[in-house]
């Protein structure tokens, strides 16, 4: 069977939903023992505030008083969580995506840094094509610390023009890893040519086709449930696939 990059139409949803999502393909995927990729991108249907497994604020329900203080300027924002690592992100002019593949589908895979570094790579690859010049942020750079991940910035970020535009979290699991990222540009009219772009090239890294995939309407029904039980108290309805 030849080796393929499976991808999924984009969706708009509460994050909530987004995040059972990913943890569903994830464990189909190692489950079913497969050797392929997955590549799926996404937005937030309204703003949303994710929170890493990491954080302080994960074995917490997402109502609580301690995830509620967890909201920035007083906005009633509402706090979802994700199963891969990092802190803090807002969500809603941002686009993401999500990338799940066995850890030998490219040497740089094997190792955390690896991995982000490679994917970064490409993604800055991709920014390029689409006019935006960026650049990883130095190794030697005084960053400052914190938990909000687009205001303090690690060495693997991506940055243009000073400003933070792309990081990412993940989760290793079983011989598989899920690359979470976000990418949060001025011009969002530049999303859908960096998604086609991206997709293409991270393909061509990986020295796999392109398969595009349709969703499994069963899918959507547990991405809800999980989504309700697992990563927020409540999911709104309103999936959209655009």
């Amino acid at each position: 069977m030849p080796r393929e990059l499976f991808t999924y139409a984009l969706i708009s949803a509460p994050m909530p939903f987004q995040m059972a999502l990913d943890e569903i393909l994830f464990e189909r995927l190692i489950e079913t023992a497969q050797a392929q990729a997955v590549l799926r991108f996404y937005y937030a249907s309204e703003p949303w505030i994710s929170i890493g497994y990491s954080h302080a604020g994960w074995k917490s329900q997402p109502t609580s008083a301690h995830s509620q203080g967890l909201l920035r300027d007083g906005r009633n924002r509402p706090v979802c969580r994700r199963i891969t690592g990092g802190g803090r992100v807002v969500h809603g002019e941002d686009i993401m995506f999500t990338l799940m593949a066995p850890k030998d589908a490219e040497p740089s895979f094997s190792s955390v840094m690896g991995s982000y570094t490679r994917i970064h790579e490409i993604l800055l690859d991709s920014l390029g094509a689409c006019g935006i010049q960026a650049g990883f942020y130095r190794e030697d750079a005084d960053l400052p610390q914190g938990k909000d991940c687009f205001l303090f910035p690690i060495a693997s970020d991506l940055e243009f023009r000073g400003k933070k535009i792309a990081g990412g979290g993940q989760k290793r699991s079983r011989g598989y890893l899920l690359h979470q990222e976000s990418v949060c540009l001025d011009r969002q009219d530049l999303y859908e040519g960096l998604r086609s772009d991206f997709s293409a090239r991270f393909a061509a890294a990986l020295g796999r086709d392109l398969k595009d995939c349709d969703w499994d309407p069963l899918m959507f029904e547990e991405a809800e449930r999980l989504g309700n039980s697992k990563y927020a108290a409540a999911c709104g309805s309103g999936v959209e696939a655009v």
